[in-house]
């Protein structure tokens, strides 16, 4: 419709200049966007593309873009001398809001203005992309690196790896309410998201993902696909979320205070929502079991941001971490953001020790969208994408440095 491009032209025009800007359209159909590697220019050796100065992203909201719409923005863009994108975040349907955690996360990483700066350029015939030097060896080509999702219908398979995140909630569970006014409201908000990041997508929940919430009173509470599927047909928002929450933990404590939880128990079989919490055996506190394999089990203790330094070799933590999941057999991942590696389960496992690279770990709702993306999909993509968030220790790698304006490349091409 008139409407739609007339509108769309106007707001690209008041953007600025077109020159190193960009307008890119996020769908399921699009090319994937890749996570690595570089673009090349064919006419000035060893010199890379240079990066955008701006890009505003459109996406589908609930549904995808429609064509209509596709076509109404490609006429805005040529009129208003912006080159077009269409790419994707994979292929399997996702909540806007994890799509733009991701985007915005591989912002703070300093990759995505890089990337589509050198796919403006090869669009134009003036580059191509070439592979990171560490893979040159491999063949790859840009498509077995775009942004990485669960190979379906393998990842839904008992044999897949399973990824359990395991998160600190600053509150007591025993307060759990969705009461806005509550003094621990953003507490509980931040459980609720970190729920919707684990477990929800567009079309369903992830089944090789489960979350556990730890409580300042040493509540666990431990979530898994099935507790998405309780909301099938009705919208999973913090209300309803805190609500099916609070539920769990209240008949978890009308248990507890009648007695049925004296002693060491059982580990539960997973299902929708399983609370635990230690228990006490003549005066020896005993924490909870879980019903993994500790010899099959990994955890990766993400320190928090403000804790850890920074380093250079971000890949040695991706390897760090492949050779351990590989080294073990590893069935099951549990990604800590806990303070310190200990777990609130009598579980004994081997740990990768990392940081997450230009990304607050206090924001855990991107934090997990973005590792979900990684650690769910196979190899070498997995260690490829990894390679890019996880860091070890010490300053900014060249590229945030580039990002942030602290060094400048030699090489950039106009």
């Amino acid at each position: 419709p008139a409407g739609q491009w007339k509108t769309a032209l106007s707001y690209l025009q008041s953007l600025s200049d077109p020159q190193g800007s960009v307008l890119v359209l996020l769908d399921e159909e699009g090319t994937a966007l890749p996570v690595s590697g570089s673009y090349v220019s064919k006419l000035v050796s060893d010199a890379v593309a240079l990066p955008v100065r701006q890009a505003v992203f459109v996406l589908g909201f609930p549904l995808g873009i429609e064509s209509k719409q596709i076509t109404a923005l490609e006429r805005a863009a040529e009129l208003a001398g912006w080159p077009l994108l269409r790419l994707s975040l994979g292929r399997l349907g996702e909540l806007t809001s994890k799509i733009v955690a991701r985007v915005h996360a591989w912002h703070s990483f300093g990759e995505l203005l890089p990337i589509l700066g050198g796919l403006v350029s090869q669009a134009r015939g003036a580059s191509s992309w070439q592979p990171p030097v560490a893979w040159l060896s491999q063949g790859l080509q840009s498509s077995s690196v775009g942004w990485p999702y669960p190979d379906w219908p393998l990842a839904d398979s008992d044999s897949a790896l399973m990824v359990h995140f395991v998160v600190a909630i600053p509150a007591p569970a025993a307060a759990l309410t969705n009461d806005p006014e509550s003094e621990f409201s953003s507490a509980f908000a931040i459980a609720a998201r970190c729920c919707i990041a684990a477990l929800w997508r567009a079309h369903g929940a992830y089944r090789r993902c489960r979350l556990s919430l730890l409580f300042e009173d040493d509540i666990v509470v431990t979530v898994s696909r099935q507790f998405a599927g309780r909301f099938r047909g009705e919208a999973g928002t913090e209300h309803t979320i805190l609500d099916a929450l609070r539920e769990a933990v209240q008949n978890m404590l009308g248990t507890c205070d009648a007695g049925a939880n004296d002693g060491e128990q059982d580990p539960p079989k997973f299902k929708a929502v399983v609370v635990q919490r230690r228990s006490y055996q003549a005066g020896i506190s005993i924490k909870p079991k879980l019903r993994y394999n500790q010899d099959r089990c990994l955890q990766l203790h993400l320190h928090p941001q403000e804790a850890a330094s920074i380093s250079h070799a971000s890949g040695s933590a991706a390897l760090q971490l492949e050779s351990a999941l590989q080294g073990c057999c590893c069935e099951t991942l549990l990604v800590s953001f806990l303070p310190s590696p200990e777990l609130p389960w009598a579980l004994d496992c081997d740990i990768v020790n990392c940081a997450l690279r230009g990304m607050q770990s206090q924001n855990k709702f991107e934090a997990i969208s973005v590792l979900q993306s990684g650690l769910l999909a196979s190899m070498p993509t997995r260690q490829i994408f990894l390679e890019h968030v996880l860091r070890t220790t010490d300053g900014p790698s060249e590229r945030e440095q580039l990002n942030t304006g602290l060094i400048r490349h030699r090489d950039l091409m106009t």
